[in-house]
């Protein structure tokens, strides 16, 4: 089944907002201006408003196609106000970009509401679907040393027929923790991060959070995505020379019981930790690689408490060897991206990961299930034919039988039962094509479609798909592969149209139309699905996946 996540996301001081059309921009001109890969290392999402600034500073000049950039990062931009000629009150909107802001001796503080309204309707379940979101986002920098940001969200949401198919399914809505049951079939629930980040040295800042990352320059991720909950972590990034060296600790929430919404009343969930390291290298002008290693472990005993693996404290240790050093009983996983300018106006990426590597096995029986590996292989244009704004993306992604998988449930690639890198777990082949035009400053089209074939399990099987499953449970040991068990495809396609009324104020018009054939299935899982919205400092719904 594939699905999509709620975005509940805004920019804070040190990080920029994940909307598709602020990221987008970004991305467009690091490939387009820039003469030197530094500026920027592209895969590490959410991008830093500082190396934005920086970028545009540099690259954009009087460009009006990146005003939208300037104005959302004028704090850091060198002699930048963009001041409101008719400010609210004389103390609000002072600035395009702020409700309120103030810039003292110390201090810079900034508070931005949120507002998320979206009505539509979907075909399957001929309901109403409906979006009410509101929230609260304050930002801050003392000493120009520290930044925090702290946001909070009330959502009451109505999801397509597929979305509650997932929460009936797993018990729990991707992208999300907690929930309530609202009027039957709609979701009522909080949402919440915040991170306070330090500046140490020139080259090192320490960040302390609760949110998701991203890693990649794909539209998926193979190996961290933003499609699992939020959860609590410690970040340390080291940016020197043509290195960019990040340690990710966290926290998770393990994938044991079935968590529907609140009805574990104050049980505590189980826990389980990730640490991980990615090292990203400008090796040209031209080409960047990145290199991660990812360990998954759990020490919870009878009694229910749980600890830290202090071997994995060290930020530069091999991780490998020092979980074989503690008996090997944790999940393990390694690999390479890389990011090639490969001609003028266009980038080719990919994406590889090792989740297990027995030599005879690769080499000698190809379905063997511990050849659990995954990649991504992907191709961005931009100008398509001299087009201007007008730019095109390809990817395909595929993910082995078992992949991410683990032999406990402590220790799958998953948080709160959902996966850490691509939504559909494994076993399964992917292509997609977004095309993205922007006619004009305050116009924005984007037109996505998708085709994935994947195989489900059944009630007493277990084909390598839901990667939640203890791989102890494989229905094979040999003769696996990609499609295997209830063969399923699917087809999937979005439209959007966008309009920018003011700075980060958008109104939305969606059509959705997604077509899912399992075999032996006689349930009809086709929609249509058609909504508008308006929406301020959030980006646009990745409901409709």
């Amino acid at each position: 089944m594939l699905l999509g996540t709620v975005d509940v996301w805004a920019q804070s001081p040190a990080t920029a907002s994940r909307d598709d059309f602020a990221q987008h921009l970004t991305d467009r001109l690091f490939h387009l201006k820039t003469d030197s890969a530094t500026v920027l290392f592209s895969s590490w999402k959410p991008y830093r408003r500082q190396e934005i600034a920086d970028l545009v500073d540099r690259y954009a000049g009087d460009d009006r196609r990146y005003e939208y950039l300037k104005v959302d990062n004028w704090d850091f931009l060198k002699g930048a106000e963009f001041s409101s000629r008719k400010p609210l009150f004389k103390k609000l909107y002072r600035g395009k970009r702020d409700f309120y802001h103030h810039q003292g001796e110390g201090v810079k503080l900034y508070i931005n509401p949120i507002l998320y309204y979206q009505a539509g309707n979907d075909s399957r379940s001929n309901s109403f679907l409906y979006r009410n979101t509101r929230g609260l986002r304050i930002n801050g920098v003392i000493d120009e040393k520290v930044s925090f940001s702290t946001q909070l969200t009330e959502n009451q949401l109505r999801y397509p027929a597929y979305v509650r198919d997932y929460q009936q399914a797993f018990g729990v809505i991707p992208g999300l923790g907690f929930w309530k049951l609202l009027d039957g079939d709609a979701y009522d629930f909080l949402f919440a991060s915040g991170h306070v980040n330090f500046k140490a040295t020139k080259h090192i800042d320490l960040e302390f959070g609760h949110d998701r990352f991203f890693i990649g320059n794909g539209h998926r991720s193979m190996i961290l995505s933003d499609f699992s909950n939020n959860y609590p972590y410690f970040k340390i990034r080291t940016k020197v020379w043509k290195f960019q060296y990040t340690n990710l600790y966290a926290q998770l929430t393990a994938d044991v019981g079935f968590f529907d919404g609140g009805t574990l009343g104050s049980s505590e969930f189980p826990k389980k930790f990730m640490t991980m390291h990615h090292l990203s290298m400008d090796v040209s002008k031209k080409v960047n690689i990145g290199l991660f290693e990812t360990i998954i472990f759990s020490r919870a005993d009878s009694l229910g408490n749980n600890q830290f693996e202090l071997a994995y404290l060290n930020p530069v240790i091999f991780y490998r060897v020092a979980e074989q050093h503690t008996g090997s009983p944790d999940n393990a996983l390694l690999g390479a991206e890389i990011n090639w300018k490969a001609f003028k106006g266009g980038a080719v990426y990919g994406q590889f990961i090792i989740d297990e590597f027995i030599f005879s096995n690769v080499f000698g029986d190809r379905g063997n299930w511990t050849n659990k590996y995954g990649y991504q292989v992907g191709l961005k244009y931009f100008d398509v034919l001299g087009v201007d704004q007008l730019d095109l993306q390809v990817e395909h992604n595929f993910g082995r039988p078992y992949s991410y998988t683990h032999d406990q449930a402590f220790t799958s690639y998953t948080h709160y039962r959902q996966p850490l890198a691509h939504p559909l777990g494994a076993n399964f082949s992917e292509w997609l094509g977004i095309v993205r035009y922007r006619p004009h400053e305050r116009w924005y089209f984007y037109g996505k479609l998708v085709t994935a074939e994947y195989g489900l399990d059944d009630a007493d099987s277990n084909v390598g798909k839901n990667i939640l499953l203890e791989n102890t449970s494989r229905d094979s040991d040999d003769d696996n592969f990609v499609g295997q068990g209830i063969n399923t495809r699917l087809l999937f396609g979005e439209f959007r149209a966008s309009y920018l009324l003011k700075h980060n104020l958008f109104i939305d018009l969606t059509q959705v139309v997604r077509r899912e054939d399992a075999e032996l299935d006689i349930l009809d899982r086709n929609s249509t699905i058609t909504s508008l919205g308006i929406r301020l400092n959030i980006g646009a719904s990745k409901l409709t996946f």
